[in-house]
């Protein structure tokens, strides 16, 4: 015993030398930073699943009591003792259980050294500087909001120092195309450039966001690779083009509450039935994919930044999610009751209608299709439904600056770089009335936007800071769109035919 207890002790004494040798800080004689190392780990790649109270095995890691308490096999930490800590185990596969976090790549050797060195050190949580980690589906912006004073916040904490404003001439190209699609001509980027008026990049936003027919023309791009909306391409089962439907909804800026509400319940909001059919194209695959389970899935991925495409077969190995709760959101998409099948094996159970938060309202069970829809429609815009809001502020932001609050987009139950910013956007947008034209200008003339671009990184690292927008490749559409500009030779299509414009 004793000759192996001293193996054990030359062992760790050789990993620590060569954790130094390649690097890593394990042998640092500095403490292991919880906020700025530890947190944002636990954030992007545990907390999505691993947070609240439907946690899988029952395990948090939103406090350290949680982790403490542990789930169904025991404690997560063993504070001062790495070695037995069961989250330790689990991040690096050993005994026999899945390797985590499951379906995503691994952490990498400096992540997985900095957590065994906190667990040595105690588990200790200074949540001073740490944002709530919970999940929490009602809004809690800040007293005193505002992008400019919230991210004036973010520069101080994080020791940002402030930088010019980009020059006139990159303003006005970012906003042309991220609000048009067009680029400006030389004689509208000169007039802008020599007005000396102190709010001439504030009224030029205004004036572009008034182009309906080139804003909704541009935004309409956005909106169809969102809602699967395609225009003469032909698949399997029923299709239903939304396209005027939707060019005309941005043109007269549809409130977006009542923008999916149009989508989600078409005979009751007078809206278009084909982007339930559209979500649906490919028929009935296999039991996860029937029509209902499809509607569910992509409705709740685009709206409401919620993944259940795995819980649609089983209980979600990479979230929270359990497959009667899949089932229960398509029977809100479903003419007929729904039976529950797991991995295409019949259970016998059936589903009961039920929104994925209980806590927003009941579905009658007898209630007919049309009334189920209108149901959901309600839920999903519900104001108390934070998730519905912080989804397309997130989306939005993703889109005016390459990396969102919140990454992935499609996993909005994280925590964000910058919490309060996120929820005072999503509140100020439900205050206005779901007006897609104010949260863009909120953002246009905001301080971030007008910063100069900084390289892009990793969307998923966990220690991304805030220090202006990436770089964004044009689209195609805006390309094309560059070239009739500068050529004068656009160009529409009759019948499949190019025809000179």
């Amino acid at each position: 015993m004793k000759s192996q207890a001293h193996l054990r002790t030359l062992k760790s004494a050789l990993l620590a030398i060569c954790l130094c040798w390649f690097g890593i800080s394990f042998c640092s004689a500095e403490s292991v930073d919880f906020a700025g190392t530890i947190h944002p780990i636990f954030v992007s790649r545990c907390l999505p699943c691993h947070s609240g109270s439907k946690a899988p095995a029952g395990l948090s890691l939103g406090s350290r009591a949680d982790m403490l308490k542990g789930g169904v096999s025991g404690p997560a930490l063993v504070p001062g003792d790495s070695a037995k800590s069961l989250i330790v185990k689990r991040i690096l596969g050993e005994g026999g259980a899945p390797r985590m976090p499951m379906g995503s790549d691994s952490l990498k050797p400096d992540e997985i050294a900095s957590i065994r060195k906190w667990i040595d050190e105690g588990a200790k949580i200074d949540m001073a500087n740490v944002s709530t980690v919970e999940f929490s589906l009602a809004l809690h912006p800040p007293a005193r909001g505002g992008i400019n004073r919230l991210m004036s916040r973010y520069y101080e904490s994080r020791h940002v120092p402030p930088v010019q404003p980009v020059a006139d001439a990159v303003f006005a190209r970012r906003v042309y195309l991220d609000v048009i699609g067009l680029l400006p001509a030389p004689e509208q980027l000169r007039r802008f450039e020599e007005d000396s008026q102190p709010d001439k990049r504030q009224r030029l936003v205004d004036e572009l966001l008034a182009q309906n027919q080139n804003y909704a023309e541009n935004w309409i791009t956005f909106w169809n690779d969102l809602l699967h909306n395609d225009e003469g391409v032909t698949f399997y089962g029923d299709r239903a083009s939304i396209s005027n439907w939707l060019l005309t909804s941005l043109k007269s800026n549809l409130p977006y509450n009542q923008f999916v509400q149009a989508l989600l319940a078409p005979t009751a909001h007078g809206g278009p039935d084909g982007f339930l059919k559209g979500v649906t194209w490919r028929g009935t695959v296999s039991a996860s994919q029937r029509p209902p389970l499809q509607a569910a899935q992509n409705s709740a991925q685009v709206f409401l930044g919620i993944n259940l495409k795995c819980n649609s077969c089983h209980d979600s190995f990479i979230s929270h999610w359990k497959l009667r709760e899949a089932y229960s959101l398509a029977s809100l998409f479903s003419d007929k009751p729904l039976e529950i099948v797991r991995c295409d094996k019949n259970t016998g159970q059936m589903a009961t209608p039920q929104f994925l938060f209980p806590e927003l309202g009941s579905v009658d069970a007898t209630a007919s299709l049309s009334d189920r829809r209108l149901a959901a429609a309600r839920m999903f815009t519900d104001p108390r439904n934070g998730l519905f809001a912080r989804t397309i502020v997130n989306r939005v932001w993703r889109a005016l600056f390459g990396r969102g609050l919140v990454e992935p987009v499609d996993i909005m139950e994280g925590t964000a770089w910058n919490p309060e910013l996120l929820d005072w956007l999503a509140q100020d947008f439900i205050a206005h009335n779901y007006d897609f034209k104010y949260l863009l200008k909120s953002i246009l003339i905001s301080e971030p936007y007008q910063r100069p671009s900084v390289p892009s990184g990793q969307l998923r690292d966990p220690k991304y800071e805030f220090r202006g927008p990436w770089p964004r490749r044009i689209t195609a559409e805006k390309f094309s769109d560059a070239i009739a500009e500068i050529t004068g030779n656009w160009r529409i299509h009759v019948d499949d035919k190019p025809v000179p414009g």
